[in-house]
């Protein structure tokens, strides 16, 4: 079972108000099948009273069975001094016969019970005094006699007429005041069932305001247009309807921007053919594509796992598409997707998660920008390989490393390596004899086609991939950045010392599924990808084509936009909080987003550009629902930008906008240290010698 939350843990032992553990799913409420069933939650409990009884005379309790709406023997009155109640013994008064006392049948006897009427013999008197609230006249119900065999319509009647009686002889008796109400012995407990109810009712609206269905605190204009489409019966074609927008309009971003890649296109209907035939373009189209379908993959999945709706499929696509991440991260969307699939596949398929790193040891032969995140990932193996533990963790182990390296020395060897290359730049596959095979004819003229093709790439695949790091480099970095390089490994070690640790308190596991701090990992990446963007990040040097995009932040964006991206639910955002610590991450993942355009929108680029994209990021900020500031933010920015003059802002406003994102971003890297732990701590982690203990006593007994 999930342990509870750091918070509450931390509220428990300061106040000790909570004692009982939070039930329910990873996040109260906040998925979309509860949200569905957090309207009639509470109208399906009983609505009985909780009234319990007071002790009965010893005679009662021989009874049958025992009525929930008894009241204690001593009868209750009221002070005249006070509003308050005090007990006193029954009175021995002469007028006692006078008096009446009400008493009912107890529940569960038969209706041919006596019907008999108190006199002033206290030792016949079978019917026991019930005590009632003040400021109402107390009344005797006779029992009806076993030996009598009226029906209930007499019954009643004759109780009508004793409360008659009984009123008729208080007004006589001189009682003055208001008028004295008729009261029975559902009085009070019809009061607590109003009262139930109304806790009953308040629940169930703030369980309706945490709900991301029904919330007022959830809603924005996407879930309003969702539920637009809906409510017109184009509800199967939100996902298409959302994905052709977002990709519309990055489409329309890359057309505008045509001086970048040097294109002379004039505005026509064949615009978009002649962009798909150029060869830059295309290129960069291809990688969009590639990213908008990782990401249309990646939710779809995350949806199914999590057991949520189509509204949140949307929501979550929508949100990471139009970020400002992917809209303006320049020539990052092809990494960005070489490092998504194969970690999204670490949840879908556990079994092929050698498979896995093996996709993202090949995406580094192609681009190393991800590199860092590839670590990541790796970590996660080498965890999950001590979750397993054993011999089959070992094999785990050595099977994801030794398949991780093969694809990694493709590379090297094929275009590196002297003998190899020699080797395969004289091997000509269109020369081999494939018509002396014993094959069918259709088969060999495949083959020759394919070994045609194959001529000559090898030197394509070569200049299409990129040489890693030598040696030499790397210890020339290491001399230059020493202080830089010491410090960034310094503040990676918390993280991952958190993963491998709760890795070992989660043990033992199998290989067959996925292991518990998977959820862990998005965190993990942000944390070490925040140094590496504060102390290794681009500079931005002005020269005569524009401004060097600091590609760096994107590095820390990725992940957090993928914890935000499931608002209100439990995606990876929190695996134990309720809605307030989703909503933490989400209100962060959007601050750093808008405060990024710094870097990804610099001063420097020209004034067109800038207006697209502060569009672009305002549009972002309204659709789901963000704070109105953040976009008058985005809108001040541009309005300095239009009137301070450029070398003014390059010169002293850039430098200060940098200072101050980088700032924002180390105080993030406590905040994810903390949401880091407060994860770890909820699925059981940080406990390794509390679980040994326990496995220990569970052997025991």
């Amino acid at each position: 079972m999930p342990r509870i939350s750091y918070e509450q843990h931390l509220a428990e032992k300061a106040a000790s108000r909570e004692n009982r553990r939070r039930r329910g799913s990873i996040v109260e409420s906040e998925t979309d099948a509860e949200s569905l069933f957090s309207s009639t939650t509470y109208q399906s409990q009983s609505s009985s009273s909780p009234y319990i009884p007071s002790r009965a005379p010893l005679a009662w309790s021989t009874s049958h069975t025992g009525n929930h709406h008894l009241y204690g023997y001593t009868p209750v009155q009221r002070t005249i001094s006070s509003a308050s109640y005090e007990f006193a013994p029954p009175s021995s008064s002469p007028d006692v016969g006078l008096r009446r006392e009400r008493s009912v049948s107890p529940i569960g006897l038969r209706n041919d019970t006596a019907l008999t009427t108190s006199t002033g013999n206290n030792d016949q008197n079978t019917s026991f005094p019930f005590a009632f609230p003040p400021t109402h006249t107390l009344t005797t119900l006779p029992l009806k006699p076993q030996s009598d065999n009226e029906d209930e319509r007499s019954f009643t009647k004759l109780s009508s007429s004793s409360n008659t009686e009984s009123l008729a002889f208080a007004s006589a008796s001189g009682v003055k005041g208001k008028k004295q109400s008729q009261s029975t012995h559902l009085a009070v407990p019809s009061h607590q069932k109003e009262i139930s109810r109304a806790k009953r009712e308040k629940r169930r609206k703030d369980k309706l305001e945490r709900s991301t269905l029904q919330g007022q605190k959830f809603d924005s204009p996407l879930r309003s247009w969702i539920r637009w489409m809906n409510n017109n019966g184009l509800y199967d074609y939100t996902v298409t309807s959302a994905l052709i927008f977002a990709l519309a309009i990055k489409f329309t971003l890359l057309s505008i921007f045509e001086r970048e890649y040097e294109l002379q296109i004039t505005w026509s209907w064949g615009m978009v053919s002649d962009l798909m035939l150029y060869g830059p373009m295309k290129q960069r189209i291809m990688d969009e594509i590639m990213w908008s379908a990782v990401v249309y993959s990646w939710a779809e999945g995350e949806t199914k796992r999590g057991g949520r709706s189509k509204r949140s499929h949307i929501i979550a696509m929508t949100t990471v598409l139009l970020s400002p991440m992917s809209l303006s991260s320049g020539r990052t969307s092809l990494p960005m997707s070489m490092i998504l699939h194969p970690i999204s596949t670490f949840t879908d398929s556990p079994f092929r998660d050698p498979l896995s790193l093996s996709m993202i040891a090949l995406s580094l032969t192609v681009v190393q920008f991800h590199w860092l995140w590839a670590v990541g990932a790796y970590i996660y193996i080498i965890g999950k390989s001590v979750w397993i533990g054993g011999l089959q963790g070992v094999k785990f182990f050595a099977l994801s490393t030794i398949a991780s390296l093969a694809t990694l020395s493709t590379r090297p060897t094929l275009c590196e390596f002297a003998p190899s290359t020699d080797l395969f730049s004289q091997l000509r596959t269109s020369q081999i004899p494939f018509e002396k095979l014993p094959m069918p004819g259709e088969f060999v003229t495949f083959l020759q086609d394919s070994s045609e093709m194959l001529d000559g790439h090898l030197a394509s695949y070569c200049q299409v991939t990129k040489p890693f790091p030598t040696l030499t480099e790397l210890i020339e970095q290491f001399t230059t950045h020493k202080l830089k390089i010491c410090i960034t490994a310094l503040s990676m070690i918390p993280p991952l010392t958190i993963m491998l640790y709760s890795n070992i308190s989660l043990r033992p596991g199998t290989k067959d599924r996925s292991s518990p701090t998977i959820t862990l990992l998005p965190y993990l990446l942000f944390l070490t990808s925040i140094p590496v963007y504060l102390f290794f990040g681009e500079s931005q040097i002005p020269d005569q084509d524009g401004v060097d995009v600091d590609l760096s932040v994107v590095l820390p964006l990725l992940p957090i936009t993928l914890l935000m991206a499931f608002r209100g639910s439990a995606a990876k955002g929190s695996i134990q909080g309720g809605s307030q610590i989703e909503d933490e991450v989400w209100k962060v993942g959007v601050g750093l987003n808008v405060l990024s355009i710094v870097h990804l929108i610099p001063i420097g680029c020209g004034i067109i550009q800038n207006v697209l994209f502060s569009a672009v990021t305002v549009l972002w900020i309204y659709a789901i629902g963000a704070s109105s500031w953040l976009s008058l933010l985005v809108i001040a920015r541009l309005t300095s930008i239009a009137l301070i003059p450029p070398s003014i802002l390059l010169k002293y406003i850039q430098p200060v906008e940098v200072l101050v994102v980088k700032g924002v971003f180390a105080m993030a890297w406590f905040w994810g240290m903390k949401k880091l732990i407060e994860n770890a701590w909820a699925m059981g982690g940080l406990s390794g010698r509390d679980r040994k203990k326990r496995k220990s006593k569970d052997k025991v007994n």
